[in-house]
């Protein structure tokens, strides 16, 4: 397929999702699924907030229903990302410091439902997701399946500590606490310190060299001057503390759940938790505690600044930098996904794709403003772990508003995983 403009792509898979049959007839919306024809598991991440922007309403778990292209069933596993959309963290110097967030349960801003995983049909390039919105902003909801979805999703064994009937991954070697259908509770006044045992992280090799993301519900029972604590038994990437994660907090509400989250990263040669490794929770006061999860999620795109691009002012003679970088191994790729509606509409919704180690091809189009016309096109070939260059030259280019549009797309299968648009203005 030659790109004549940006959008090629994705109106391509917008043409492919009015064509295809729709195979559910009770459900009047469908989310176009592009997956590596070569994988055996296609994991995504839908933007479930972008879904509820678009259609006014929130997506229904209960009508979820997973098809391949030529229709056949599939189960899938619905999960949580952990941590901020922004996450808190800062270089002090040299040394790292993770700035951790916190925020009440009931505001829901330190998850997010989204993770799709489902193990695809081999061959096919495409899968839909048909699902219905309801008014109800409770009606999007887990739908776990462990064996369906990634490792690196959860690691914890038992991250509620009452439902799965396994108390004995937990233990307060000063006594005094209890597990109940709030979770883990600390009943001394001075507070005490709440250790994870061996079997609660299946934590392995492969973590090293990733992200680590620490989420946990939090309800302190009075307030305390002091400060609650937080260990991973996980080496640091980076210089300052021993431990990816290690946070102090206070501050709390009494009797109010409030929900925190740590971002950090796993040094290089970590080979795997070491022989009686545990979480630690030093915890200054009477409380309760919940919903522990550790994600080691890949990293949020493995490709690098699309455009030198400082200025939305160039004058005529100029020329527009390009530089892009292919970077090796997983990530979550940015991948435009196209949800239909069965009236019909479309609409645009933002998602990311795992993805890595293929071909991209990048197109950069200059486009006049307004009437959408096509001026100027550049393009190339990258790569895993290379870095392409190139420029747009405005030699002959009239003055007045532009957009610059930049494309990477999967080199074999022509599927976006990164659209950006910059605006500018040219004087003479």
């Amino acid at each position: 397929m030659k790109c004549l403009d940006g959008l090629c792509v994705i109106m391509a898979l917008a043409a492919l999702s009015l064509n295809a049959d729709w195979r559910v007839g009770d459900c009047e919306y469908r989310l176009a699924l592009p997956t590596n024809a070569d994988s055996e598991r296609a994991v995504f991440f839908v933007d479930f907030n972008d879904v509820e922007r678009q259609t006014g309403k929130t997506a229904s778990t209960e009508s979820f229903r997973l098809f391949s292209e030529t229709g056949a069933a599939l189960p899938f596993s619905l999960d949580y990302r952990y941590g901020a959309e922004t996450p808190g963290k800062r270089f002090v110097g040299d040394r790292w410091r993770p700035l951790g967030d916190k925020s009440p349960v009931f505001e829901r801003k330190l998850r997010r439902l989204g993770y799709l995983s489902f193990e695809k049909r081999p061959g096919e390039g495409i899968h839909y997701l048909y699902f219905n919105v309801s008014g109800d902003s409770g009606a999007l909801v887990p739908s776990a399946n462990p064996r369906l979805r990634p490792w690196w999703i959860d690691v914890v064994a038992d991250p509620t500590a009452h439902k799965d009937g396994k108390p004995g991954l937990y233990r307060c070697p000063q006594g005094g606490w209890n597990i109940s259908r709030e979770g883990v509770e600390l009943n001394r006044p001075e507070g005490g310190t709440i250790l994870t045992e061996p079997g609660a992280l299946n934590v392995d090799s492969r973590a090293a060299d990733r992200r680590v993301v620490f989420y946990l519900q939090l309800r302190m029972d009075k307030a305390v001057p002091g400060a609650n604590v937080f260990y991973l038994p996980l080496p640091n990437a980076y210089p300052g503390t021993r431990d990816a994660v290690a946070w102090w907090v206070g501050g709390f509400s009494p009797g109010l759940w409030e929900e925190l989250s740590v971002e950090g990263k796993v040094a290089r040669g970590f080979n795997g938790l070491e022989p009686g490794a545990r979480a630690t929770f030093s915890l200054a006061g009477p409380c309760a505690m919940t919903e522990l999860h550790v994600q080691f999620p890949p990293e949020e795109r493995s490709i690098g600044e699309c455009v030198e691009f400082d200025s939305d002012v160039f004058y005529v003679g100029d020329k527009i930098k390009i530089s892009f970088l292919n970077a090796k191994g997983l990530a979550l790729l940015r991948t435009p996904l196209v949800l239909s509606a069965k009236t019909p509409h479309e609409f645009n919704v933002k998602g990311e794709r795992l993805s890595g180690d293929k071909m991209v091809t990048l197109t950069a189009e200059l486009h006049k403003d307004g009437t959408g016309k096509l001026v100027s096109i550049t393009s190339g070939e990258i790569a895993p772990g290379r870095k392409w260059a190139g420029e747009i030259s405005l030699n002959g280019v009239a003055p007045g508003k532009y957009v610059l549009r930049m494309e990477a797309a999967d080199f074999h299968e022509e599927v976006p995983i990164r659209v950006e648009a910059y605006p500018f203005e040219e004087f003479k």
